[in-house]
């Protein structure tokens, strides 16, 4: 069994790591940002999932892992990055492989720029982001379904 432990701010990683469940279907997913668990047994594996928020990981992605690396638990860990910036994510995957180690596989999902669950001024820059690429006649970013399911493939 795997565990999926997702870290965003508007409903997109969550909606990812929930498309990822499907494909694997020997998954399990837990909101990151709630109480971490105490029980890691059952899982041979943990994908993390985390948006891209202020050029970085999710604090909280960062704060879990550093007290996940601390149980010395023996199961691989892996990871998805999302960002609707899709022209940094060799950058964006670098920093979370560099924060879960070289021997983990990381794939980059895409992001969408979903101000409903959004707040403050996170909002308001999403809402100007989308503005401006209407104006520009510009598709706005989605997830990208065939890269999660080649993630999942290369975990099976």
């Amino acid at each position: 069994m795997k565990l999926i432990l997702y870290f965003g701010h508007t409903g997109t990683t969550k909606k990812a790591a929930e498309i990822l469940k499907e494909k694997l279907q020997d998954a399990e997913i837990f909101d990151g940002t709630k109480k971490l668990m105490k029980d890691f047994s059952r899982y041979d594996m943990i994908i993390f999932g985390t948006n891209i928020h202020m050029e970085r990981p999710h604090k909280h992605f960062i704060k879990k892992l550093k007290k996940l690396k601390k149980k010395n638990l023996t199961i691989p860990f892996h990871g998805f990055v999302l960002s609707a910036n899709s022209s940094e994510k060799i950058k964006y995957m670098n920093k979370v492989k560099e924060l879960l180690g070289d021997e983990s596989y990381i794939g980059y999902f895409g992001g969408e720029l979903n101000p409903d669950h959004a707040k403050g001024i996170t909002r308001l820059v999403i809402q100007a982001c989308i503005q401006k690429l209407a104006e520009d006649d510009l598709p706005l970013p989605k997830l990208d379904e065939l890269a999660i399911q080649d993630f999942a493939d290369n975990l099976k």
